[in-house]
Parts: structure tokens; sequence; C-alpha cells
């Protein structure tokens, strides 16, 4: 006699994957903000191909393109509710960090003599 035959298995659906792509806050191009991350470096990294405004944050090997994207978010409401409007913060605000953090992982930088922006 002969064994029955196996149900087949049903088939999964496939995964839906979070978007790489973002709208840009500051020129508000659809989809122009392409994010990176690298795990190795623990870098997270934005840059609109529009307007070239360029982000970049620490990550940890949780973090997805959502995660960088959202901090880029947080950094720009910081820096406007400082009062630096327009994307702008004044150095005194940024005292207690040193010029490797802020040139590093938090995603501000010098733009020009006493005035930061965010990347």
């Amino acid at each position: 006699m002969g064994k029955r035959s196996k149900a087949a298995k049903p088939k999964s659906a496939p995964k839906e994957k979070l978007s790489q792509t973002f709208n840009c806050l500051f020129c508000n191009q659809d989809n122009s903000v392409i994010c990176k991350l690298d795990k190795k470096a623990n870098v997270g990294t934005i840059r609109c191909t529009n307007c070239h405004q360029a982000f970049q944050t620490g990550i940890t090997h949780l973090s997805d393109a959502v995660d960088v994207y959202s901090d880029w978010i947080d950094a720009c409401d910081e820096v406007n509710k400082e009062g630096g409007g327009g994307g702008f913060a004044r150095r005194d605000s940024l005292d207690g960090y040193d010029e490797e953090e802020l040139e590093g992982g938090m995603g501000v930088g010098l733009v020009e003599e006493g005035a930061f922006r965010v990347l």
C-alpha cells in the first residue's frame, strides 16, 4: 500500500519592504532623499539628490532608513526651536560640544563663522 500524499504548504505573502527614498524637508521634492546605512561603521547618511542637503547620524544594528529620516526631522525641529530660523543655529547655542562631536555624529557642521547648519 502506498502512503498518502502530503498537502502542499501554503505560500507565504512577500514581506513589504520599507521605502529607502523620502521627501526632502528643504526643497519639498518627492522621493529625492536617499538613505544609505553603513552598519559596519554604525553611520546612517541621508542626501537629497535635488538640493544636495545631507545629514549623518549614528545607527545601531536594528536601525533602518526610516529611523535615519526621523532623526533628520528631529534634528531640523531642534535647530528651529532654538531660534535658528532657516536651518541655522548660532554657535553659542551649541556650547558644551567640542568640534569633533559637531562635525562627526550629530549631523551638523561649520557653514560660516559663528553658525552651524544641519547637513
